[in-house]
């Protein structure tokens, strides 16, 4: 058995940390590691909170590329000073360490990881895993990061992170030529920062197709995606289910576009099922987390729903159907950051 060295470089979860703050009330200052299974309600959509199930909708979704770190200290008045990166960057940002570690030593075919390393000011984590071959990614490698009260300047991490790769071209890296999948699964994965605490759990399946660093085509799929955050005071969580997410980098615009089924609870008597469909994509420039364009419609199991739309980088209108007959019966619009403050 041959191990490599890698150093963990947790502070890339720091971006993904508050990024799916959504729906779901107030509570106490420290975040859940386990989700509760409850029977869903029907919720109905109407012009009185149309605005916090849009809001709560958009940032689940936006926040699996882009992150919502800015939403949720919007919502909580909260001052956590991370990047804006979302749970596929997040992935991503991980893989391209793996990568780099596992590709710049002379690792022998067949060899088995399986490491414990100090992190930076205290606490440890472990890589293990399979790799068929020390020239790169192979079908069926497995890499799995755990982390044990993790923690350096900016917070400490509990929780594994763990990847399978497939139909793999090419060596992950941010700027060069690749391909493949990833099969990832967040466990616990519990961050403590100075603002507020986060934990996620769930599967995301991420393709990509690259070209270069200006040049890709992604997406994400997954069963169930749970994310539960702490800030400011407030408590927030959400679970998307049957998720999926198509995207492309192309001449400086993020295009996105994401469907599935998220639960929240907005009328303060349970948890209620919405689905999501994107029916305009969404573009953004990159490293901006304010589209320029998009829309996006939430749907009751009633068949009432809210529609948001964005109409400028600054502002968004939200039209609603109150009693599911397909018509709009009110329509406002809203600053972003008003919009925003609904989460």
């Amino acid at each position: 058995m041959k191990s490599f060295c890698f150093a963990p470089r947790y502070t890339t979860l720091l971006g993904a940390a508050l990024l799916l703050s959504a729906c779901g009330g107030g509570g106490n200052s420290s975040a859940s590691s386990s989700s509760v299974a409850t029977t869903p309600l029907t919720s109905t959509i109407t012009a009185s909170n149309a605005q916090q199930v849009s809001a709560s909708g958009y940032s689940a979704t936006s926040s699996l590329n882009t992150g919502a770190l800015s939403q949720l200290s919007i919502a909580t008045a909260a001052s956590i000073n991370t990047p804006n990166m979302g749970a596929i960057d997040f992935a991503l940002q991980q893989v391209y360490q793996l990568a780099a570690h596992a590709n710049g030593g002379n690792l022998v075919v067949g060899i088995s990881v399986n490491q414990n390393i100090p992190c930076a000011i205290s606490g440890s984590s472990t890589v293990s895993g399979n790799l068929a071959s020390s020239s790169g990614f192979s079908n069926a490698d497995t890499i799995s990061m755990t982390f044990t009260n993790c923690a350096d300047s900016a917070g400490t991490m509990n929780g594994k992170f763990s990847v399978t790769f497939n139909n793999m071209s090419g060596i992950p890296n941010s700027s060069g030529a690749w391909s493949g999948t990833m099969n990832t699964t967040f466990s616990n994965l519990n961050l403590i920062l100075s603002g507020g605490t986060v934990t996620m759990n769930g599967d995301m399946s991420i393709q990509i197709s690259q070209t270069n660093a200006s040049n890709k085509t992604f997406s994400a799929s997954g069963n169930s995606f749970q994310i539960t955050a702490a800030a400011g005071g407030k408590t927030r969580s959400t679970t998307l289910t049957s998720y999926s997410l198509t995207g492309s980098i192309a001449n400086g615009v993020v295009t996105t576009s994401t469907n599935g089924t998220f639960r929240g609870n907005f009328n303060g008597n349970g948890d209620a099922d919405y689905t999501l469909k994107t029916t305009k994509a969404f573009r953004a420039a990159v490293g901006s987390s304010s589209p320029t364009e998009g829309t996006l419609t939430i749907t009751a199991s009633d068949k009432t729903s809210v529609t948001m739309t964005i109409v400028s980088p600054t502002s968004v209108r939200i039209d609603t159907d109150s009693n599911g007959d397909g018509v709009i019966d009110s329509t406002t619009t809203s600053t972003l950051s008003a919009f925003l403050a609904n989460i």
